[in-house]
């Protein structure tokens, strides 16, 4: 079954200056279809019903718009054979006039998509962009063919997978405000080889990176503990890698952020833009700029920590861990800067309870712990955790509001990580 959502294709040919259309007696309009799949950056179903069903290959630039359960993607013909169904054809763009036969919504969003305004932020959303990177990738994979298939593309990044006859891997770019992602992958790679993708080759200035696929079934798929046991404690070792590398990852651009420093600068002024932007609500506003101060002087004592600034992954959950061959192994470190390491766990103990028992989690917190006791006693450790649990949520909407937020345009998913950091802070409230 579909998810309710409709989606429009602008499937747009730069040889003949046309789009695709379906013509009938109803008039003219754009080719559709109802997904199963519902998630905006998702994209390779998109070109595989499009070559189906049309007999042509497409790359999906992106989501253009949306209008209640209605979405709009720009797509860029790469090849294309005989059409399949006498309703379709390509109509040639003369002028926006020659959209009268749409309905009033589709020559709207036509007339937007040639206007101007509509600028390209993001190299991989621009006709062309593709060629050049297949043609970098025919350069560093040594093999006499290989298969490239999209699979995601938004802001945040594009991802291809690329196959050969004997080895498969993935291609990402990444935008400015992740421009570490491809260097720290490298970095970790070379240094923790048996716990993060293997990295094939990078592109410093393009933001590009290829890395060799990793098989076998997500960690939050999976319910045997000791593959979750496993994930936190190479976590801990990079984590402890890193802080005596720090010198070294700051000149390979990984962000700086320790928690007092970050809340200290910009939790007030975060809050206030949410609600001048109504992203939360007045009342929400209130009570959150209520606790800011308790979160502030709760953050202060977290300046004189002795556990030393290391990798925060970001985003270390169980969709962002894969076991393979019986060993996880931990990718994506787009969101990774230098903090508080204990960030990290809050999350994946969250989920460890969920899934097995509150027992468990303790007992692996317990176990992560015991990896830093050299920096201070058990005891201590225990409640510098606790106290880094209780502020995250306010130390993670802050970061996306300040940094992350602003490098977007569209931004898809930012009222859903809004919502769930606020709600997580709200929470939080009762144990302050």
């Amino acid at each position: 079954m579909g998810n309710g959502l409709l989606y429009k294709f602008i499937i747009y040919s730069k040889e003949d200056h046309a789009i695709l259309v379906i013509a009938d007696k109803n008039g003219i309009s754009l080719p559709s279809y109802k997904p199963i799949i519902s998630h905006v950056a998702v994209t390779n179903h998109i070109n595989r019903y499009l070559e189906k069903e049309y007999n042509i290959k497409t790359n999906v630039l992106k989501c253009f718009s949306q209008k209640g359960e209605q979405r709009v993607y720009i797509i860029e013909l790469l090849r294309r054979d005989t059409l399949v169904s006498s309703k379709t054809r390509w109509l040639q763009i003369t002028d926006i006039n020659q959209f009268d036969g749409f309905s009033r919504w589709e020559n709207e969003i036509l007339q937007e998509w040639l206007s101007p305004s509509n600028e390209t932020l993001f190299p991989w959303f621009m006709i062309g962009w593709r060629n050049k990177m297949e043609m970098w990738l025919e350069n560093i994979i040594p093999d006499e063919s290989i298969s490239i298939e999209q699979v995601r593309n938004w802001e945040r990044s594009a991802l291809f997978k690329v196959d050969t006859a004997r080895k498969s891997y993935y291609f990402k770019a990444v935008p400015n405000i992740f421009s570490h992602e491809p260097s720290i992958s490298l970095f970790l790679f070379q240094n923790h080889p048996s716990d993060v993708p293997e990295i094939i080759n990078i592109e410093v200035e393009k933001k590009w990176y290829v890395m060799k696929a990793i098989r076998g079934p997500l960690l939050g798929r999976t319910k045997k503990m000791e593959y979750w046991k496993q994930s936190i404690l190479r976590l801990a070792d990079i984590q402890k890698h890193s802080a005596l590398h720090r010198n070294e990852l700051e000149k390979l651009k990984c962000p700086i952020r320790p928690i007092p420093n970050i809340l200290q600068d910009y939790l007030d002024g975060s809050l206030q833009q949410l609600a001048n932007k109504n992203e939360i609500s007045s009342e929400t506003y209130n009570k959150l700029i209520t606790s800011a101060p308790i979160i502030l002087e709760k953050s202060r004592s977290l300046i004189s920590t002795k556990v030393p600034l290391s990798l925060d992954h970001g985003d270390f959950f169980g969709g962002n861990i894969i076991v393979q061959n019986g060993k996880p192994i931990i990718y994506d470190w787009s969101d990774c800067s230098l903090s508080h390491p204990f960030l990290s766990i809050v999350v994946f103990l969250e989920e460890v309870e969920h899934l097995f028992s509150q027992k468990i989690s303790l007992t692996l917190l317990d176990e992560y712990l015991n990896k830093w006791t050299v920096f201070n006693s058990k005891e201590k450790l225990v409640q510098e955790f606790e106290l880094v649990k209780l502020i995250a949520p306010a130390y993670y909407l802050t970061v996306y509001q300040t940094f992350i937020f602003p490098s977007f345009h569209d931004n898809w998913d930012k009222q859903q990580i809004i919502d769930g950091y606020v709600n997580e802070w709200i929470k939080a409230l009762d144990s302050m």
